[in-house]
């Protein structure tokens, strides 16, 4: 396969070629391979795997939500960012957590360091409010 992206979609006359008039043209062996860089080649949101070693491309349909998980490895990727999967955390690169971590530093919210949900002081030394009213998991435990 080539690997000038530039010349994506092949086109004669300025105008595309129609994919299956190019899936004709592809050796059986490299059909699926084809297909997988069509698909990647395509993409508005590219991601690759996050392992150096691998750094494949992640299918649309492998990604669930903003985490995307290699075929070839099984790394879990952040789309977001595209490093590996945060597990438990936020993105720090998501447009949604920097306006929420910009909200809790205005509102003088802290973190829970066991649960890591986003609480604030409400009166005296020991009464929290969590601030997104979750009740923490760690508690509903004790």
């Amino acid at each position: 396969m080539h690997n000038d992206t530039s010349l994506f979609p092949p086109r004669c006359c300025d105008k595309p070629l129609p994919i299956e008039f190019r899936r004709e043209r592809v050796p059986k062996g490299s059909i699926k391979e084809f297909d997988i860089r069509v698909e990647e080649l395509s993409a508005s949101n590219r991601t690759y795997c996050s392992n150096v070693g691998c750094s494949k491309f992640i299918q649309e349909r492998r990604i669930n939500g903003t985490v995307g998980t290699c075929i070839y490895c099984t790394t879990t990727t952040c789309v977001v960012c595209k490093a590996e999967e945060h597990q438990e955390e936020l993105c720090p690169q998501d447009e949604g957590t920097i306006l929420l971590q910009q909200e809790a530093e205005q509102r003088k919210w802290r973190q829970c360091t066991q649960c890591k949900n986003l609480v604030e002081l409400d009166t005296g030394c020991f009464h929290i409010t969590y601030a997104s009213r979750i009740i923490c998991l760690h508690q509903k435990l004790r």
